[in-house]
């Protein structure tokens, strides 16, 4: 495992203070923190019933109408997918595949950093972001949210650096707009 994962940060977000915005999740692929995911049908466990308060979650497939979330593994990374360890550098910090993990709901007013690699493209300071379709990205950035049909937008409110030792990571602070 290499230190090639992104890097989410919560700030001001209604998640840290109401636990019921707070999501268990499971996805049949590998997430980074920071993507964005929708939840889906209860998750079920090895003797096929549904565990409790836990979905599956996919990329979004209809962004106008879907609830978003964004994924947040924690400070905790893992080895060959199984073995937990604490790690100085948050870049190890994923979430494997069939393994599960929480993820926060967005509300308006929230605020949260994450590197460059939660977006499609590099976005713009003061444009926005939105949901696309099939992709667990932040789509490229546009100059007004009336033109991000995507229920979930956010606007970029500034760059971040992430001190990691003796390397700088680029990211981005982010407010929700839309939710």
């Amino acid at each position: 495992m290499a230190n090639t994962h992104n890097i989410f940060e919560p700030l001001r977000m209604a998640s840290q203070d109401v636990v019921s915005y707070d999501r268990s999740i499971v996805s049949t692929t590998d997430l980074d923190n920071g993507y964005i995911v929708v939840e889906t049908v209860p998750a079920t466990n090895v003797y096929g019933s549904n565990e409790l308060d836990t979905y599956t979650a996919t990329a979004p497939v209809d962004v106008t109408t879907e609830n978003i979330l964004v994924v947040d593994s924690g400070d905790v990374a893992r080895i060959d997918g199984s073995f937990r360890i604490d790690v100085a550098d948050p870049r190890y910090n994923y979430v494997p595949a069939n393994v599960t993990a929480r993820a926060r709901q967005l509300h308006v007013g929230d605020e949260f950093n994450a590197s460059a690699g939660c977006f499609a493209v590099a976005p713009t300071v003061g444009q926005f972001v939105g949901a696309a379709n099939g992709s667990n990205q932040w789509a490229a950035s546009v100059a007004a949210v009336s033109s991000i049909t995507a229920k979930c937008a956010c606007k970029v409110i500034g760059t971040k650096t992430f001190s990691i030792g003796r390397q700088n990571v680029t990211g981005y602070r982010l407010k929700v707009v839309k939710a």
